[in-house]
Order: structure tokens, then sequence, then C-alpha cells
């Protein structure tokens, strides 16, 4: 990410670096607008420096956050003119920097890769979607699922609920992401896997941040989401969630009754 951290090149500098035989292109690509500071009136400040220099009005557009600022200082332009400048504070927005840096990256250049999410951040990028309230998230959720669809093996119960505990992800969240799991799953003609059966109860046992658990709200939203088929498979669970599930974590059988409750075939 070295090639956006640093401060932002002027438009010469990314003309630049095109190479000596290439012509700048007639419209700005997102990346070379991203990379203008000439055109930037917004300063995102970031906690030992790198700050990013962005356009107020492309944030606006793609954000409900940055649409509700109203803060601003008037800049005096050599001419004696005056223009509206912003400062934003990272810190105000989310205690993950990398994500924010990489989610405002993607609002500029529309390419997926440029979230690079892995599993330690999954579920941060989709609290900070959503707390930015994007105009359109979806590649944003569709690669937060496609990243949870991978893991699959019971090595990933640990990072998962590292994850969960990184991300303090709020429960409706967390069963929307589950829900979206499922149904991809279920398209595909796949059986849903133990891991993605296991997202609501690895989420219950890293809840350790304050936040009030409504415990019938996560069982009904849990159940519904697994639907009857789901269900069935759940009661192979017997008495020792855990050693059906293959999870070694303390306390998630207590945890899996909370969620599921005492599951029977009907």
């Amino acid at each position: 990410m070295d090639d956006y951290r640093a401060a932002p090149m002027s438009g010469s500098d990314v003309v630049g670096t095109m190479g000596s035989n290439s012509k700048p292109p007639s419209r700005m690509s997102g990346l070379a607008k991203l990379l203008d500071r000439k055109t930037t009136d917004t300063r995102l400040m970031f906690e030992g420096g790198c700050d990013m220099y962005l356009h107020m009005p492309i944030l606006r557009a793609k954000s409900g956050y940055f649409a509700s600022l109203s803060e601003f200082v008037k800049r005096q332009n050599a001419d004696g003119s005056e223009t509206l400048f912003y400062q934003v504070a990272a810190a105000d927005i989310t205690d993950q920097p990398e994500v924010l840096r990489r989610i405002i990256l993607y609002l500029y250049t529309h390419r997926p890769s440029d979230l690079a999410i892995t599993v330690k951040t999954v579920f941060c990028y989709a609290k900070l979607s959503d707390f930015l309230d994007l105009s359109d998230p979806r590649d944003i959720m569709t690669s937060v699922v496609d990243c949870l669809l991978h893991q699959t093996e019971p090595c990933c119960y640990p990072m998962l609920f590292r994850a969960f505990q990184r991300a303090e992800l709020p429960v409706d969240n967390m069963l929307h992401i589950f829900k979206k799991i499922i149904d991809k799953q279920e398209a595909g003609g796949d059986e849903i896997c133990r891991v993605t059966m296991s997202l609501p109860v690895l989420w219950l046992m890293a809840e350790e941040h304050g936040m009030e658990v409504d415990v019938h709200q996560l069982r009904k939203g849990a159940r519904s989401a697994i639907g009857k088929v789901g269900r069935f498979r759940l009661i192979e669970a017997s008495e020792w969630p855990s050693e059906w599930f293959e999870c070694d974590l303390p306390c998630f059988n207590e945890a899996f009754e909370d969620v599921y409750g005492r599951l029977r075939a009907t």
C-alpha cells in the first residue's frame, strides 16, 4: 500500500509515472484523480502522518457519512478568492486506519482487489462499510462473503473468533452476513458448512465489548437463516456441539446453546 499511503503526488508526478512515450488519458482514471493533489479539497488525517488528500464531492456521492459533514475551513487562494477545505480525523471514523485507507482507495478505483480483505479484517470491512453508509456496498459485501466462504476447516475457528473480537460487529450486521453466506452456499447447491453454522456462536463468544446482547433476536435470526435443513443438521451436534464442530475453543458448547437453543427433530 506504499503507493498511496505517502503524501499524494501532484498531477505532473502522475503523468511522469506513465513512461516517456505515454500520453496522459483524456479523462482521469480513479487512481489518477486520487493522486491529483491540485484538485483536492479534503484532508483525511491519520495518526502518525501519511494523510490522504481527497475530493469531497466524490466522498459525498458515495458515502452518507461524508455527505453529512458540514464543518469546513475557508482557504485563501493565490488570486484572493476563497475555497472550502475539509479536515476529517480518521480516528473519528474507525480504529482500523488501514481498512479505511483501502475503502477510500476502492471508492476511487472501483476495483474490489484494492480492498485486500483477509480473515483478520473481514468483519472490520463489514462494520466500516455500514458506518460510512456507502451508496453501493455490494462489491465490499461480496468480497466479505467470498472471504468467509473459503473458511471451511476447523483451523479457521480461532482466526474467526479473533476477527469478531477485533471488529466488535453489531448483531444485526453479523446476522446479515451470516444469511448472505448461507444463501450463497445453498444457491450453489452446497451443504451449509459447519464453520458457517458456527459464526453466530463465535460472535457471541467474542462479545466482550459492553454491548447488550438480545439473545432472543440472536437465536431467532440464526435459526431463521439456517432454515429447516440446517436445524436438522445441527441436531447431530448432540450433547457436545464442540465435538461435532471439531472446535476446541472454551465455552463453545455454552455459546452454542445460547444461539441455537436445544434443537429437536420435529
